[in-house]
């Protein structure tokens, strides 16, 4: 989480902004300066994060959100909940290539269903100097910002229970915990990492912790168990950890085998011994 957020000072003296309401301008500055906006400009940001940070209801908060998408200032994605600030990095530009670096990582972590991953791209291309050569290689990303005309613009049947999948997948990674912390922080990884949409991945993240709970080494003592949301950032999933059964059978081990300082002290023990006297020999 960053420490402080910038604003161009045009955004007090352009006309398009001064023509907005006060409470339009308030929630524009929020956004640009929020503790979940990031590098490029495009971020999680579920309605119930906004409402929470602001006080608003969150009805309040869509309202909003539809509002400064039609004066063109962001893009919400409301399948993923990812929020794009359109010229964001036009006032905020990446301005070397550790910070190109540090974009196309945040880049790659932006889930396959935010539609307006193009318009990103595009908003990125403009510092493609500063970014790493693999952002070229990465395949353009199709233009999905409009829905068909085909397509109805009520929610299909099977969305509601898609989203509740999402849920009881993350819930029941949650259920396993042992410390349960920061749930929403967890989430937010979970949302990032793509599991809400790759339930084979999901899956094999809640087994691999289930048994790492009960049978890494470390793990045993509870103060030494991760929270669920650096587990999860870490991919710790893919770990080769130490189990509790190799410590037993390396113990038994040294059990059946002297130690060899053990055969050095014996030995030192028989040279510092007294050695008995012996008995004078009479002619």
């Amino acid at each position: 989480m960053r420490s402080f957020g910038t604003v161009d000072i045009s955004f007090w003296l352009t006309k398009r902004i001064k023509s907005w309401s006060d409470l339009e301008r308030y929630f524009a500055l929020y956004l640009l300066t929020c503790p979940h906006c990031t590098l490029i400009g495009c971020f999680y940001a579920p309605i119930s994060y906004l409402a929470g940070d602001l006080g608003w209801d969150e009805q309040q908060v869509r309202n909003h959100l539809t509002a400064l998408q039609k004066r063109r200032f962001l893009l919400h994605c409301d399948k993923s909940d990812w929020l794009l600030l359109r010229k964001y990095l036009k006032y905020n530009p990446i301005e070397n290539p550790n910070q190109g670096k540090a974009a196309l990582k945040l880049y790659l972590s932006i889930p396959k269903g935010f539609r307006y991953r193009r318009v990103l791209r595009q908003t990125l291309e403009p510092f493609i100097q500063k970014l790493p050569l693999e952002f070229q290689n990465i395949p353009q990303p199709t233009q999905a910002s409009k829905e068909k005309s085909s397509r109805s613009s009520e929610p299909r049947p099977q969305t509601a229970l898609i989203q509740k999948a999402a849920c009881d997948n993350f819930e029941t990674f949650w259920s396993q915990q042992i410390r349960k912390e920061k749930k929403a922080k967890a989430q937010e990884i979970w949302t990032q990492l793509g599991l809400n949409e790759d339930k084979k991945l999901a899956t094999k993240v809640t087994d691999s912790w289930v048994e790492q709970k009960q049978f890494r080494q470390q793990y045993q003592d509870k103060t030494k168990t991760p929270l669920p949301h650096n587990w999860l950032s870490n991919r710790q999933w893919e770990d080769e950890y130490l189990r509790i059964d190799d410590v037993a059978i390396h113990s038994n081990h040294l059990q059946r085998k002297p130690h060899v300082s053990d055969h050095n002290l014996a030995i030192a023990q028989l040279w510092v011994s007294p050695k008995p006297q012996e008995k004078p020999v009479n002619d």
